[in-house]
């Protein structure tokens, strides 16, 4: 690390052991700005410190905002707590992001990050983790093609730029809702479901509200829905009425959708020309709705144990 100067706080060559920086007392906002080396950097990121193995440059809540700049070669970041929006830039270089209260762990919490973040992965090949494992109370959550919200962050979330692989893990509580409205096309994420009955949904909401679109949802997504939750469903096939385990949920909506597509469905996926792949695992119940037009669905395969569901839009199907 580098020893910052004030006003703005800039880092400037190698840190001593120990440096804390404390606001001039100046008006106007007042930003640190803390570079790495030329190395392969391991950094904890804390509401009150920045550290480097022995190194740490302290900071006092009279920081308005602050910058954590990775420089070159493959950086590790673990961010644990905010109270003061702070961008981190990965630059050069592979780059991890671990944001969790234990980071790099990934057993804690993310109710500590209570400040916007902001992550630039830059360049290379650079992933983001987010965990909320250690998190016993049902939460929602939003993923979109540049931020992650709710999760217990603070109500701006987490933006995120440059970044080529995401891995969102849920808490371990009953009841948790997630929703993944958008993801690029270079962009692959990996959600992970904690214990209990889980609900995803996959689709973003169209201009008129309540439809939902694929069109947005670009990337390869992943998701595992964790331990088997509980709860049942009834389904009506022929005029008989079954009771089915719903468990975790999963529901992919394109409805909103009013061009014709194909879609494959199995038991490991599913598929829509002009949208990224969904695997999906340790789920119970299956929800897809195509769109209004003319559709093709394609069945190889259903959950061995649970429900799968296709509900067909107005068209010629």
């Amino acid at each position: 690390l580098i020893p910052p100067r004030v006003d703005p706080y800039r880092s400037s060559g190698r840190a001593s052991p120990s440096v804390t920086v404390v606001a001039s007392g100046s008006t106007g906002t007042e930003q640190m700005t803390v570079l790495g080396t030329e190395e392969a950097d391991a950094i904890e990121v804390t509401a009150t410190q920045i550290r480097r193995g022995t190194e740490t440059v302290g900071y006092t809540t009279s920081v308005n905002s602050l910058v954590v700049d990775g420089n070159s070669a493959a950086d590790t970041f673990s961010i644990r707590s905010l109270t003061v929006p702070a961008t981190i830039n990965g630059g050069d270089g592979n780059d991890f992001f671990f944001v969790s209260s234990d980071a790099p762990t990934g057993a804690g919490t993310l109710s500590a990050i209570d400040a916007t973040l902001t992550i630039n992965g830059n360049a290379g090949t650079d992933s983001l983790q987010l965990s909320d494992r250690g998190n016993f109370v049902s939460t929602t959550g939003t993923l979109t093609n540049n931020a992650v919200t709710g999760l217990g962050l603070s109500s701006t979330g987490v933006n995120y730029d440059t970044v080529e692989s995401l891995d969102i893990r849920l808490g371990n509580a009953a009841g948790h809702q997630f929703a993944v409205l958008s993801l690029d096309a270079d962009v692959s994420a990996t959600l992970i479901g904690g214990a209990g009955s889980d609900t995803f949904t996959i689709g973003d909401v169209n201009a008129g509200g309540g439809a939902r679109t694929l069109d947005g949802v670009l990337g390869a997504l992943t998701i595992d829905a964790g331990n088997h939750g509980t709860g049942t469903s009834s389904l009506t096939v022929r005029g008989e009425t079954h009771t089915v385990d719903s468990g975790d949920v999963l529901n992919i909506a394109d409805s909103a959708t009013a061009v014709t597509h194909s879609y494959s469905v199995s038991d490991l996926a599913v598929s829509r020309d002009g949208a990224g792949v969904i695997g999906y695992d340790n789920f119970e119940t299956l929800n897809l709705q195509t769109g209004s037009e003319g559709d093709i669905v394609s069945v190889s395969s259903t959950i061995a144990a649970g429900m799968t569901s296709i509900q067909t839009g107005a068209g010629a199907d």
